[in-house]
């Protein structure tokens, strides 16, 4: 089984938002909750990409292990952006919808992960499409953290291209 399976397998099984400072304003309170998240989403995809090194690794109960930790993962994100709220800002109503779309998207691709993992059929192509889906929760982050550095009312697009959890959530590497 190729790394690149079992890194979108993993990738399927997670997501994540949190800091903050003393004098930051409503936005940058905000961006850095959000992107906190979104980092510690990341670093558990690769954490959980980081169990199977090996191929002799995979059998269906490591597999699931891994899917069951991705999922629990995904909820966290979703429940702590969800708990960040509207940010009270310029612009906020915007944000709020383009975070609204990607909670909506994740939980969706997160349902059917957890269904085709459940479901019955060979490991193999149960592996194959979950490793899709793990694709598609990372392209709903990657296509959300585009459309809020897009925004163009208010400092939302600057704060996120500035900020290095953000970074670190595209990236996969986080400190």
């Amino acid at each position: 089984m190729s790394r690149a399976i079992l890194t979108c397998v993993a990738l399927a099984v997670v997501l994540a938002a949190g800091c903050g400072g003393d004098d930051e304003s409503s936005t940058e309170a905000w961006t850095n909750d959000f992107c906190s998240s979104a980092a510690d989403w990341r670093t558990s995809i690769d954490d959980i990409v980081g169990q199977f090194q090996s191929p002799s690794d995979l059998n269906a109960d490591s597999i699931q292990g891994a899917v069951d930790d991705g999922l629990e993962a995904t909820e966290s994100f979703l429940d702590e952006v969800d708990s960040l709220g509207v940010p009270e800002t310029e612009g906020g109503r915007e944000v709020a919808g383009i975070v609204d779309s990607m909670k909506s998207a994740v939980q969706s691709t997160a349902d059917d992960l957890r269904a085709t993992a459940e479901g019955s059929g060979d490991l193999l192509s149960k592996v194959t499409q979950m490793a899709t889906q793990a694709g598609q929760l990372e392209q709903d982050l990657q296509s959300s953290l585009d459309e809020l550095e897009n925004v163009q009312t208010g400092e939302f697009g600057s704060e996120l291209q500035s900020n290095e959890d953000c970074a670190a959530a595209r990236s996969g590497a986080s400190d």
